[in-house]
């Protein structure tokens, strides 16, 4: 049993719980529309088709919640019908690599987790991922090979039902073929918050399970338009870049259409990398040219910032960099999952972004505010020295798969 579940009533009891799904009788088809955040937009009113035999009566101001009627189907986001016709006990994610963690947030425990990328492991052998939850240790991640899903591999795991990328038709068509419920997922976009928000409410969907992101989700818009108040008073647009990849002779910068641009863009900063679509590959000399005043460096990449102060990368002169030459250049933490991306610790990414690019603006400790989120959302306090991990992971956590 996780640590995390240890909160689901205190944190439910801050949320209103409706259902998810509503029954009708003598086995037909019944469209319940409901009003829902779980699009990469905005709250929308959306329908919920429920196939099944059941007769649902709820009173207007006291709304039941009855149990799940199989089968029933639900709209994934490579927009297909996806008929749901059990409980699933056997659960694996391809190739959306940020999933595990936020099955582990919608859900509070990784119990039918059957199998896993390997660079969610990577991710989370050294995030507090591994301390919430230990079990997520020993995965299994063997039916991934170069990024590609071994189908004979992933049989061998009597999956039920995988989580894969949108895109991914001849995984997703191999998987229903081969009589396993596949799911796709979108990682495009670059507001990780309503990613993040799309993602948990399609996983609770899938899994027959309420929601139990909703209150980490509501913190994290009210993080983005506090921090998006205190943007529109800024008038000095700090030149700042997410270096993504440098190793191995790659030097990959994340530029627009990526959660890069969310980062930079809401704190009231200026991508250097804007003109660059999504991560692309430059040279030294293209970054000279930028001279950023900010750098951060991603989870999935494994430079540290001394590598940069101390010009360790062969080939490579950082020494005429502004940040470099100001000490502004900082590893992004790593807490539940790699904060870059969308994960329940959005919030808290945001707030530490804002906080070392403008601290003159945005005033917070991050040191109180990680505690203190913890506590609340997992039900964890944090020592010292998990602390220091989240702000300072290890270049372990690195492995990654193109």
């Amino acid at each position: 049993m996780s640590k995390f579940n240890k909160i689901f009533a205190a944190v439910l009891s801050i949320v209103l719980l409706s259902s998810m799904f509503v029954g009708c009788a003598g086995g037909k088809t019944t469209t319940v529309t409901k009003t829902a955040t779980n699009t990469v937009t905005n709250t929308k009113t959306e329908t919920v088709t429920v196939t099944g035999d059941t007769t649902t009566s709820t009173k207007p101001d006291e709304p039941e919640v009855k149990p799940l009627v199989y089968p029933y189907t639900v709209q994934d986001q490579a927009g297909r019908t996806v008929t749901i016709n059990k409980k699933y006990e056997r659960v694996a994610f391809s190739s959306v690599r940020p999933l595990p963690a936020t099955y582990f947030a919608v859900t509070g425990n990784i119990d039918t987790l059957v199998g896993m990328n390997p660079s969610s492991r990577s991710a989370a052998l050294a995030s507090m991922f591994v301390i919430l939850c230990p079990e997520i240790a020993n995965v299994p991640t063997n039916f991934i090979v170069n990024n590609d899903t071994n189908i004979e591999e992933l049989m061998k795991l009597n999956p039920e039902v995988v989580f894969c990328l949108n895109k991914n038709t001849d995984e997703i068509n191999a998987l229903e073929a081969a009589g396993i419920t596949a799911v796709g997922l979108e990682t495009n976009g670059t507001d990780p918050i309503e990613l993040f928000a799309a993602w948990a409410d399609l996983i609770g969907q899938v899994m027959g399970e309420q929601n139990r992101a909703k209150a980490i989700i509501e913190e994290s818009r009210k993080a983005a338009q506090e921090v998006k108040d205190i943007a529109k008073t800024i008038t000095d647009k700090k030149k700042v870049m997410f270096l993504y990849r440098d190793e191995g002779g790659t030097l990959q910068v994340a530029g627009s259409n990526l959660y890069s641009q969310y980062w930079i863009e809401t704190i009231g900063a200026e991508n250097v990398a804007k003109d660059c679509n999504n991560v692309t590959e430059v040279s030294m000399e293209q970054i000279m040219q930028w001279n950023p005043e900010y750098i951060f460096i991603t989870t999935f990449t494994k430079c540290q910032p001394d590598d940069l102060y101390n010009n360790k990368i062969e080939g490579q002169d950082w020494s005429g960099i502004k940040a470099v030459q100001d000490g502004h250049v900082y590893k992004d933490p790593l807490g539940i999952y790699r904060w870059f991306t969308p994960t329940s610790d959005s919030a808290l990414m945001l707030k530490w972004i804002a906080s070392k690019t403008y601290p003159e603006y945005y005033k917070y400790d991050m040191e109180k505010e990680v505690r203190d989120y913890y506590k609340t959302f997992y039900g964890y306090e944090l020592s010292d020295k998990e602390l220091n991990m989240v702000f300072n992971p290890s270049s372990d956590a690195a492995y990654y798969v193109k």
